[in-house]
Parts: C-alpha cells; structure tokens; sequence
C-alpha cells in the first residue's frame, strides 16, 4: 500500500515560549564567497576633505582558473571583457577624478553613489566564465578602504547596518552612509534608519525606496555631522517578497575612536543576518597595540560571553552612550553601548598604551580583552565587525581606521583566493582553525606552520598572524578555516574578510530523505514506514521526537521511523535541548519544529471571498476567493481543473477567467454577465500521480455589487439618486472632493462651475440614512469623477418637429412661459413637468395640453435646479431651469 503523504514545517529558532523564527526556504551547503556573479557599488569617501584631490575606484580580480570576467553598468553602456589566466591576480581601474559630487557621472562606468534616496544607475555588475573573487576599493592618498564583494547566490534580503560614529580633526564630520543594490526587477526596499538621513526621515521610522530595477542602487547618507547621532549602526534594511539585494556600508571619513588623529574612509558590504553566528575567534592586527571590536545583536537580551565570562546583556530600549560595566572577575571597564544601535563594543590588545592626540600625550585605558585573541560565545546570533583605529591613538604614523567583518566558527571553508593592495606597504593575514586541522593547512602549497597561539581560554581553536608579500594567495585548510587580510600605508589601511562560507544558520527536517521547508509543497509517495530526520546546525543534550497521532521516540535519536495507521492530518513535532551555551535570556533551552503531515487527506475550503469596493453590475473585475488549504495541496499542476454549473456558464464563467495564485488564492473575473447576489458554482478538480488522491471540490461564490447612488446630473451638478431609498429619509450630508471636505454643502445637491478646472476630480458624498424602526445608518456613496465637458441628462431628446422657446430663470413660486409651435401639426398632446435634480417628478408640476402658441406655468415653489421636461407624440425636449430665492 502507498500512502500520498503532504509536509509542511517550520524549521528554525521557534522556542518556547516563541521568541522568533529563523528559516529559509532551502539549506544551502556552505557556498563560498567566490562565485560567478556579482552586484557592486562605491560610497561617497571624503568628499569634504580635499575635493580636487584624486580618488580611484577598482575593482580587484583573483582567478583560481582561466577565465574571462565582464564588467558593465547596463544603463550607463560602460562594458569591458578582460580574460585573465589561471593563478593570476588583476587590478581593474573604474574610476580615477576627483572626490566631487557629479565628477563621476561624467564617466561611463558611473559607479560612485552620492545621490540621496533616490533612485540611481550606479552598480556595476561583474559576471565570470568561472569562479573567481571579488575585490573593491575606493583610494585617495592618506584615506583608503576595501571590501570583499559577496557572489549574487551569496545574497538575500536582511541586512543591519554597522557603521562607525562619525569624527573629524580639522574639517567637516561627514556622517555615515550605506547603499541598496537591487539584483532583481520590482524591489522595493523598506529600511529603519537609526539616525536622520539627509532626506528628513527620523530615526525609528520605516522607510520605503521607490520601486527599483535589476541594477539600480538607492544611497541614504546622514548628511554632515559626527557622533552617535549620525551613526546608522542598528539600521535594519528587508526587501519585500524575498528579494535579494546587495548593501554596502561605512563612513566618508571619521577618526577612530572619535577624538583621536588620524581620519579615514571606511567600506564594507553587510552581511545577511541569516549568516550571522554565535562563535567568533577574535584576532588582532599584528604590529597594532589596539583594535576595536563592535558586536550588533540580531535579538534582544543576547548575552556576550568573552573568553567564558559574560561581559554584557544587550537591552535594546535602554542603552546609554557610555556606561560603565563590570565583568565577573570584579574589574571595573568603561564599554561604549550606542543607545538603539544594537551594537556593543571593546578593545583587544596591550595593556600601557601612550596616546598622542592634535595637543597632548596620554595613557590609554586598559583594554577589556588583554593579548592577541580571544573567543567569544552569544546567545543568539551577531554580527561581529573589526575596527583598525587612527594612527595616533596606536602611536604610529602607520595605518588608520578600517573596519571588516568576522566570519563566525559556524561559516568556515576549507580554501579560498584572495589579493592584497598595492598602495599600502605592508600586507598581513590572520587565520583560525582547530587544532586537528593545523597540520592541513597551506598558503600558496607551501605548509604552515607556528600555530602555537590558542585562542584565549578556548584549547580547540588556534590562530596564526603572518606578513604576506603583496599578490594573490590560495589558502587551504582541509577541516575548514576563517581568515581576514589587511595592510598598513602611511596615514592608510585595509581591512577584509578573505571570504568564509555563506550558509543561511539553521537547523532543518528531512523525511524521506527529502529536505523540507516552510516552502516546501512536495508531495511523497511514500512506504508504510516514514524515516524522520533531524540536522540542528549546533550542539544539543537530547533529541524528541511526537508524531501528532499519540506516539513517541525519546530513543535521543536524530533520525527515526514511524508508521502511521489511518490517513489524516497530524501535527508532528521534534524537540531539540540545546546546550546551556546556546540558550537566549528569557527563553527555554528548548527547540520546538513543528512539521505538518498529510497523509492521504486532501482539504481545501473556502476561508473567505472579496469583491472590489464601489463594483456596479456589468462591470468585469476581480473576485478574490481565499482557500483554507493546510496541507499545502498544490493547484497549479497540470491536474488541476474547474468546470462550472449551466447558470456560471451562461453568466460568462469560464477557465480563462480564473487565475491560481499559488495555493491559497484563486481570482475569477466576473463576467459582465455576472448578476447582483447570484450564486453560480464551480467545481474543482486536483488529481495526483499517486493512487486515491484525487480532489472533487464544489466552490460556490455570490457577487455582491454596489447600487447606483451619486450621479452627475448635468454640466455642472451632482446629486444623490433618491430613488434608489424609496422609503427612507436621508440627512447630513457631507461632500468630498479628491479627499477633501467640501465646505458649506449640507444638502444631497452640488452645483459646480465647470468652467473652473480646480472643480474636475473625484468627488463622493457621505449621509446618515434614516428609516421608521430601524437604527439610524451612516453611507457613504463610491466616488465618481466630475467631467465638465458636458455630460447630458437621461432625459434628453431632440425630436425634429418641435420648437421650444422658454425662459430659464424664474423666481420661485413665479411664472415661467413655454412657447410652443406645432408647425402646423396637430394632435400632438404636448405637456410639461418639473423634475428635480434626483430625477423625481416634482408634485403638482406637471401640466396637460399645452396650446399652440404657449402658455404660462408655475415655476416650482422651492429654490433650486429643476428640469422641464416638454413632451409630445413625437418626443421630448428638455430644459434646465434656475429658480432664484
């Protein structure tokens, strides 16, 4: 027997009690940071700080093979090929001008972002015939910075910003910045900033970037100034429907720390939160005696351990700009904790360190961490960046600000390419691996050797710091490394990640065999015995399994089999205890994945139905029926079938008109022979390639369409159709024009100039509507446009043998003359009646046998605009009339 089996689950940090949910659609098996494929762009670097100054952005190339590598930006029309040989390293100069704002649009390549939200045209995009990486760099003497480039497969849709707060010693403080890449057509981007951007938006508020093309780049800038409060640290940027985007961050130019000489660009591409970790081996600079370290927290209440001791609680509503701590050991240290940036931070080095600022000499502080390295354990996972201070706060007319990423122990890769810069003198890299893999590991085919540095307290992790020629460099480490490059020239410095692996963190389910996710609408076939499987990406103490039909593996097995005896739905679910290491503050140490199993049940109903507003009858338009499908029934494949009942059919139903919007929308235009509150029925078909799994549904849906209420009654009057309330009295009427009250309009009339064209628009009225017994209602009729061009009455006629003569303005109660010429014929029974602007008769004004040669008649009693209406055997002609108070 076969059993047609339907999964669906939740795979990620779903705690109890629930917290948040880290999954992806898919487990991706440690793809590098080399790749095929990239999106770049340059941020704007110190452009208030010698403007005619020369700058130069590059991009660097590292082949492991032969290939031939594409640089173009599609809308400027800049393409260049170069083909570079196995081994070989290649810089690649985009830009050389000046710093100035618009120098660089003058260049084809138009690769320099400095247009404030906006939309721009300023990301190249790099393409390779093989794998290759990726380096940028934007230069200018004395002020220097480079990122590795992420692969496009490497990106997805979460970012937060880490910056540095901003500082100058002699010229303006340039704030921060970051810029958006859109890598796929549609993106739209929201972002919370955490400081004011140039373009007014106030920090907490979210933000929406205009609806960006492939390639196109949307840059937000704090505009000038320095501190915390132009620092966009802690800014979370999330495109809509999983878009994959690039970001890139920094600042133009800042001293760090704040106060201390010298100054330099910084740059850097973020890093997606869901490759964020909770173990990092932290080395420092060589020749440097202090770096800073700044941890960004993914989730509040995180716990930082260093070297096993916890030395801050992140608490994200109330952090202080400096604050003092103490660490278990009793020590007093001072931590600088940026209110609302989600960012803790520390120094690692020497202890005695003399300072020398623009006037005075002076003693640093101790460090948190003392030495070369350390290792640090969060709760939940962070991001965490290296800082390379300014020159003068380590002493040195070498080096200055630059800021990397740390990979986390969990995103480690076994080898990988990288190039160092030759505008800088000297050229290190820092490598950690475990202590069974030190003996694997190899720079250039050369071996390593001297890892006989331990990574603070933690006996499993071993680093080694060495100077490197410049160049490019293979490194290879069999059981996985991380490593980052960096370099000092005078007053300058770089700083990169050398590449690490990019696997979304989180634990997943296999069944079957068969990865499955939230996403996932696999249909199995199945055995009798279904193998469930297990693979949490960290440690844990015990495993339990619950199947939802009341049995049970506690065996602390990562994969088990089950039966399962009947069809049916059943809510599976696994346990997982984690270490006490990996446990959050506030949370149990427990993961909870629930995994939904369809076994040979097929349910889809109708949860809901959805009209447009403001829809008359006739009309074509979309009606929106939302399933209730739990089991994940997929209806888009080739099985799927709808046939409708004789009266949908004559309606104008048929399969063109119904869309399937993945598995829990199905949109059916009416026909415009769809009639008001119908039922019509259609009936719905799913087979499978699986036996007794067929799907005979029957859906029935009734459109309900608005009645007819507000019309335009001549060139320049609207009212309400009072007649579509026979038996109700209507009052308080408000008018709305484009969204706007109409101001001194009180009755369900409204005269309008069509000659001023402030009154075309859209226009809607809204009143209470009152009827003997029932509660009082309050209406509001669909909008409908004013057209002054002319818009004639239903009533309208011109028939060829009657000559009307009148007079169109008459006090009320008066006289009004109507002249009427027969022509000679007879036995036309000519008559004429008043009618108001709703279209009713007005009583008492209608008038019999007209004589030839006219008549007076009563002009109605009631201020107004009426309608005369002079019919006789051969038609009708009517005529506006305005009575006067």
């Amino acid at each position: 027997m076969k059993k047609q089996i339907f999964l669906g689950m939740l795979c990620g940090l779903l705690l109890i009690p629930y917290s948040s949910v880290r999954a992806q659609s898919t487990v991706q098996d440690g793809q590098s940071t080399e790749g095929s494929d990239f999106w770049v762009t340059f941020l704007k670097a110190d452009a208030y700080d010698g403007d005619d100054k020369p700058i130069e952005l590059s991009l660097t190339i590292s082949a492991k093979t032969a290939c031939d590598v594409t640089i173009e930006n599609a809308y400027s029309g800049y393409s260049k090929t170069i083909t570079l040989a196995a081994g070989e390293l290649r810089d690649v100069l985009l830009y050389t001008g000046t710093a100035k704002e618009g120098a660089s649009t003058k260049d084809a390549v138009k690769c320099y972002s400095f247009h404030n939200e906006k939309r721009d045209t300023t990301a190249i995009h790099v393409t390779s015939t093989e794998d290759i990486s990726l380096f940028a760099s934007n230069w200018k003497s004395k002020s220097f910075d480079a990122t590795n480039v992420l692969p496009t497969k490497a990106l997805l849709d979460e970012y937060y910003i880490q910056s540095y707060p901003p500082s100058a010693h002699e010229s303006t403080q340039q704030g921060t910045h970051f810029a958006i890449v859109a890598t796929e057509d549609n993106t739209v981007v929201d972002y919370t900033p955490t400081a004011r951007t140039m373009g007014g938006h106030l920090p907490g508020n979210t933000v929406t970037t205009d609806t960006l093309k492939k390639g196109q780049v949307w840059y937000v800038w704090t505009g000038t100034g320095g501190g915390d409060d132009k620092d966009f640290s802690g800014t979370h940027i999330k495109a809509r429907n999983g878009k994959h985007i690039a970001v890139f961050q920094g600042a133009p130019h800042t001293n760090i720390p704040n106060k201390i000489r010298d100054r330099d660009h910084i740059f850097s591409q973020a890093m997606p939160t869901q490759y964020w970790g909770n173990t990092f081996a932290i080395t420092s600079s060589m020749t440097r005696k202090r770096d800073k370290i700044r941890i960004m927290a993914l989730n509040d209440e995180t716990e930082v351990r260093i070297n096993g001791k916890l030395v801050h609680t992140f608490h994200f509503a109330g952090e202080d700009s400096v604050r003092n701590d103490t660490i278990p050991s009793g020590e007093k240290v001072v931590l600088c904790v940026p209110k609302n940036k989600r960012t803790f931070e520390f120094e690692i080095g020497a202890k005695g360190v003399k300072c020398t600022d623009s006037k005075n000499k002076f003693d640093l502080d101790d460090p948190l961490v003392e030495g070369t390295s350390c290792f640090i354990e969060t709760s939940c996972p962070v991001a965490v960046h290296l800082f390379m201070v300014s020159n003068r706060y380590d002493n040195t007319d070498d080096g200055d600000p630059a800021m990397l990423w740390i990979n986390p122990i969990e995103q480690v890769i076994n080898n990988i390419t990288f190039a160092t810069y030759k505008s800088t003198n000297t050229h290190y890299f820092n490598v950690v691996t475990t202590a069974d893999n030190i003996n694997n590991m190899s720079l250039d085919d050369v071996p390593l050797t001297g890892f006989d540095s331990v990574i603070g307290s933690n006996k499993q992790y071993y680093f080694l710091r060495k100077n490197i020629p410049h160049g490019t460099h293979k490194l290879v480490g069999t059981n996985g490394f991380i490593a980052h490059v960096y370099g000092y020239g005078v007053k300058e410095s770089y700083g990169y990640s050398a590449g690490g692996a990019t696997k979304p963190l989180t634990q997943y389910i296999t069944i079957n065999g068969k990865v499955f996710t939230p996403d996932s609408k696999n249909v199995l076939c199945g055995d009798d015995t279904i193998r469930f499987a297990c693979h949490p990406d960290y440690e844990y103490e015990k495993i339990e399994w619950y199947f939802g039909d009341g049995a049970s593996n506690l065996e602390n097995k990562d994969s088990v089999p089950h039966e399962y005896e009947k069809a049916g739905v059943y809510e599976a679910y696994v346990l997982i205890y984690r270490n006490s290491s990996n446990v959050c503050v506030g949370q149990n140490a427990i993961d909870s994945i629930p995994i939904t199993v369809n076994i040979g049940n097929y349910k889809v109903d109708i949860k809901g139905e959805k009209m447009p507003e403001c829809t008359l009858e006739g009309d074509e338009v979309d009606f929106l029926v939302y399933l209730d499908n739990p089991a994940g029934v997929s209806l888009t494949n080739d099985s799927v079938q709808f046939t409708f009942s004789k009266a949908a059919k004559d309606a104008g139903f048929s399969m063109d008109k119904v869309k399937i919007q993945g598995d829990t929308l199905l949109i059916i235009t009416l026909p415009s022979g769809a009639k008001n509150r119908t039922r019509y029925d259609l009936h719905l078909h799913i087979g499978s390639e699986c036996p007794n799994s067929v799907l005979d549904k029957d859906l029935a849906i009734t459109p309900t369409f608005d009645i007819p209420v507000l019309a335009q009654r001549y060139n320049n009057v609207l009212g309400v159709l009072r007649d579509s309330f026979p038996t109700q009295e209507l009052t308080n009427f408000v008018w709305f024009h484009d969204g706007d009250t109409v101001p001194n309009q009180e009755t369900s009339v409204l005269y309008l100039d069509e000659k001023d064209p402030k009154n075309s628009g859209e226009y809607k009225v809204c009143f209470i509507i009152k009827e003997e017994g029932k509660a009082d209602v309050n209406y509001c009729t669909c909008p409908i446009t004013f057209h002054a061009e002319g818009k004639q009455h239903e009533f309208e006629a011109n028939p060829d043998s009657l000559t009307i003569t009148a007079t169109y303005v008459a006090a009320k109660g008066g006289k009004v003359f109507v002249n009427v010429d027969y022509n000679g014929e007879s036995n036309l029974n000519c008559y004429a009646e008043w009618y108001d602007v709703s279209g009713r008769a007005v009583a008492g004004g209608r008038y019999e046998n007209l004589p030839d040669g006219g008549c007076t008649i009563d002009a109605p009693s009631t201020a107004g605009l009426y309608l005369l209406r002079v019919v006789t055997g051969k038609g009708a002609r009517s005529f506006k009339f305005i009575v006067n108070n």
